[in-house]
């Protein structure tokens, strides 16, 4: 029986052996597996990483080409705005200039009736005669119209004076009463022996 007992304690101590190496056979099949399982876990955080940088630069570049093209459309807009005020300008321009040349040539048709009619009128010399006539009529009546202006200008300034007047006297207070003229001082001469 003792050698029964070995036999199972042998027996016994084999299992227990074989079945601490299977466990460890299957522990170290499991941290096989485990590692296999983190290495590619891993390997995805990896890719992921890769991955979420990537997405994250092309981020930063659109929101730098959104920021470029929201400039660029801002400065257009103020380059329409500045072309619209031009053109809106030259319009008004546009306008009065047309405005300008209808009545520029309303003048220069109505200079052209006038010039048809002179040449018309001094094209004989009857006509002639009578147009040079009318004209020294109204020079005439011009210089008519400045001479009587000058009397009349004459005629108040004398009324003035005789208002304020010198009542007959030459000298008053041993001054002259014939209005403030300048003195002419007269030195006579004596002839000279020649």
């Amino acid at each position: 029986m003792a050698s029964g007992r070995r036999r199972l304690l042998f027996i016994g101590l084999a299992v227990l052996a074989i079945a601490s190496l299977w466990r460890a056979a299957v522990v170290e099949h499991e941290k096989r597996r485990l590692a296999e399982a983190h290495a590619k876990i891993q390997e995805a955080m990896h890719e992921l990483e890769d991955e979420r940088s990537r997405l994250t630069g092309q981020l930063a570049e659109a929101r730098q080409t959104l920021e470029e093209r929201t400039d660029d459309l801002s400065r257009l807009t103020l380059e329409l705005q500045q072309t619209q005020r031009q053109l809106a300008s030259l319009h008004r321009e546009h306008e009065e200039l047309l405005a300008h040349d209808q009545s520029m040539s309303s003048q220069v048709d109505a200079l052209l009736t006038e010039k048809q009619g002179l040449e018309a009128k001094l094209s004989s010399v009857k006509e002639l005669r009578l147009a040079i006539r009318d004209l020294k009529r109204k020079v005439w009546q011009e210089r008519w119209a400045v001479w009587r202006g000058r009397l009349q200008a004459h005629r108040y300034a004398d009324r003035d004076l005789l208002v304020v007047g010198n009542r007959g006297y030459v000298v008053r207070d041993g001054a002259s009463t014939l209005g403030e003229s300048p003195r002419v001082h007269v030195h006579v001469l004596e002839p000279q022996a020649q």
